[in-house]
């Protein structure tokens, strides 16, 4: 995996190759570092077939052909539509209100940021890359650096995050740096988000009508 920090594009090494490169425990993570309160976290594997309904739902209600001044004109109503749908089965999720916001605006974000482009005229965007955009400008590096000693060497590690929560570490060593993933507590809504998100986008490259 590859994430832009400050600029820069970073590969990401996964936690367990980390792990056994450097023979760290098993323990050695996100967690160990902020540890991650699990107390009433919605479930998404309890509500898989409402969550493919409201997907399903959501592809449907895009018209045959649009514009792009068409569309960003609909997209208020469409963001409203996931709002509306996502709270239709919470029963079965249990999320929390803050996490339904947070689904509803990184949707509205990214389709918004789409939207712009086409507009702009931008050669054809590719829903991907303003997908990925939206993802590398939501990254942070928390300012709390954490230290750890490992086999008598001073190690400073820092928090990375993104859209959807914690999901690796920037472990600075005396001579050398590395970026490590670790998604063990990012949002699991993640992977149903992005599906989403490009299934929408495809559709919309498919019926887009030129720009107007």
């Amino acid at each position: 995996m590859d994430l832009q920090i400050d600029v820069a594009l970073h590969r990401f090494i996964p936690i367990k190759q980390f792990r056994a490169e450097q023979t760290l425990p098993d323990h050695f993570g996100v967690d160990a570092f902020t540890p991650k309160d699990w107390t009433e976290l919605g479930r998404l594997d309890s509500a898989g077939t409402e969550l493919n309904e409201l997907r399903a739902a959501l592809l449907a209600s895009l018209p045959s052909h649009l514009t792009p001044t068409g569309w960003m004109n609909q997209l208020p109503d469409y963001v409203r539509q996931f709002d509306n749908g996502l709270r239709g089965l919470n029963a079965q999720v249990g999320l929390r209100e803050s996490e339904i916001e947070f689904a509803v605006a990184g949707l509205s974000d990214v389709l918004h940021a789409h939207a712009m482009a086409l507009i702009r005229g931008d050669a054809r965007p590719a829903f991907s890359r303003v997908y990925q955009q939206w993802l590398y400008d939501s990254v942070r590096v928390f300012s709390e650096g954490y230290p750890y000693v490992h086999q008598g060497v001073s190690w400073t590690v820092h928090i990375i995050s993104h859209a959807y929560g914690r999901i690796g570490l920037r472990v600075t060593l005396p001579d050398e740096r590395y970026y490590v993933l670790d998604s063990s507590l990012a949002c699991p809504a993640e992977g149903y988000m992005q599906s989403l998100l490009q299934a929408i986008g495809d559709q919309l490259e498919a019926i887009m009508s030129p720009r107007k």
